[in-house]
């Protein structure tokens, strides 16, 4: 068993300070976005494979594909009727693989935050050298295409 990464503070329910969101509002809500790159046939991870039947599986990449194609967009429309903004889940390589998606969200002002380079493609097996790597990539590209510096704790004090 691994111990407690430290990575926040654990606050139960039960004797957790109150939380209260600005304004005195009762209720908040986060429309995050998944932003998405898959690729059709990616290299293999021996941890996990990246797809679940033998690949290329055009079924659910074809689902995906539409949302690049399609879906976001129409999303953008809806959350543009609404006032509502987004705080982008975004697989880095879309910067390159969709830069029109990335354009029309820092069009709108949305957030970004990254979970990783690509859907397909796993950080088992990495070192941290390595993770710290990909986090790093991760930031200075979201920097250079948006103007938007990642947040967080990075480097961890």
């Amino acid at each position: 068993m691994h111990g407690d990464p430290n990575l926040y503070d654990f606050w139960p329910y039960r004797d957790r300070p109150k939380i209260t969101w600005p304004g005195g509002k009762k209720v908040a809500f986060w429309v995050a976005p998944n932003i998405e790159f898959y690729e059709l046939d990616p290299p293999g991870n021996p941890s996990r494979k990246p797809w679940g039947r033998p690949h290329p599986d055009v079924v659910p990449y074809s689902a995906r594909d539409w949302g690049n194609r399609v879906g976001h967009w129409r999303m953008m429309d809806v959350m543009d009727e609404c006032g509502v903004r987004g705080s982008v889940s975004l697989s880095v390589a879309m910067l390159d693989h969709h830069p029109e998606i990335i354009r029309a969200c820092v069009d709108r002002d949305w957030e970004f935050f990254s979970h990783g380079i690509y859907n397909t493609r796993y950080s088992y097996g990495m070192t941290e050298a390595q993770e710290r790597a990909v986090i790093e990539d991760s930031i200075r590209s979201v920097q250079d295409a948006t103007g938007q510096r990642i947040r967080g704790i990075w480097p961890r004090p």
